[in-house]
């Protein structure tokens, strides 16, 4: 089951690098001025390869896909238009998971992927995974992609050789706190929900792990 989850997990930061190398993705952040406003810099906004992107994300099973300039501005979205524009490191989302993953994709320039939270704008539980995008030795900007916890869930409820009571339980670390970010076997609502204090009597093989 670990050899599993950790498969989801490489093949996601596979996808991010494969996409980070692809010329649309360049050509679609060069569009944009240096100085990170969210109109493209020769044409319209309706010139950029919105289809690519909204099939790219169909097809690959992810949420969202986010175009960021290196001024940090949240460029294109092919979903999420409502934040369109917005400043990363000092607006309304500097705080956000999208933020906090664009930043380390930008400064390690390497893939990153944040941990899951409940999305602000939809309440479902989702996770972020950004990689730079590169052109000559330079980054012009950040490209991520939103990952809903559906995936991951349905591997964390394959029950296969668990017996009647046996389950996997996914946890998150925030602070001095251990989060469920699945469903339970036997408690559906678990995500989000159930928590437990690290070193606690409780929940002993998660404090563990």
């Amino acid at each position: 089951k670990a050899r599993q989850i950790h498969s989801f997990f490489r093949e996601r930061i596979k996808d991010i690098e494969t996409l980070a190398r692809n010329p649309v993705v360049a050509d679609a952040l060069h569009s944009f001025p240096d100085g990170g406003d969210d109109q493209p810099r020769h044409g319209t906004a309706n010139d950029l390869p919105r289809q690519f992107f909204s099939n790219y994300i169909e097809r690959a099973g992810y949420s969202d896909l986010l175009l960021i300039s290196q001024a940090r501005r949240l460029v294109f979205a092919a979903r999420r238009q409502r934040y369109l524009g917005q400043d990363l490191a000092s607006g309304e989302l500097r705080n956000s998971q999208i933020a906090r993953v664009t930043n380390r994709a930008a400064t390690l320039l390497e893939p990153s992927l944040s941990d899951f939270e409940r999305d602000g704008s939809t309440s479902e539980p989702a996770a972020f995974i950004a990689a730079p995008v590169m052109q000559r030795g330079a980054i012009l900007g950040v490209v991520a992609l939103q990952m809903s916890s559906r995936d991951i869930s349905a591997l964390a409820e394959d029950y296969t050789g668990l017996g009647n009571t046996g389950e996997t339980v996914i946890g998150s670390l925030v602070g001095d706190t251990i989060v469920c970010v699945v469903p339970l076997r036997h408690d559906p609502e678990a995500a989000f929900r159930r928590h437990f204090d690290v070193g606690s009597s409780v929940a002993v093989p998660m404090n563990e792990a």
